[in-house]
């Protein structure tokens, strides 16, 4: 009786490549953030700056700042 091949899991990628991966996409997600940045920039549409708001409406620069560390805590 013959014994069954050990089973293999998959192959281990390098650890270079591993780093140029994440290298690859942390790159290109800022390049991407820095896009979305430009094309958004410039000032707020006359209907919005006319609106009435709340008392508590933060400035618009707050959500830039506060954003990404809720982004992370999620």
């Amino acid at each position: 009786m013959t014994q069954p091949a050990p089973a293999t899991g998959p192959a281990e990628r390098p650890v270079e490549a591993t780093i140029l991966a994440f290298i690859a996409i942390f790159v290109g997600t800022a390049l991407v953030s820095a896009l979305g940045a430009l094309a958004s920039s410039g000032n707020a549409d006359p209907w919005y700056v006319a609106l009435n708001k709340a008392p508590g409406n933060p400035p618009g620069f707050v959500f830039g700042l506060v954003w990404p560390v809720l982004y992370i805590l999620m």
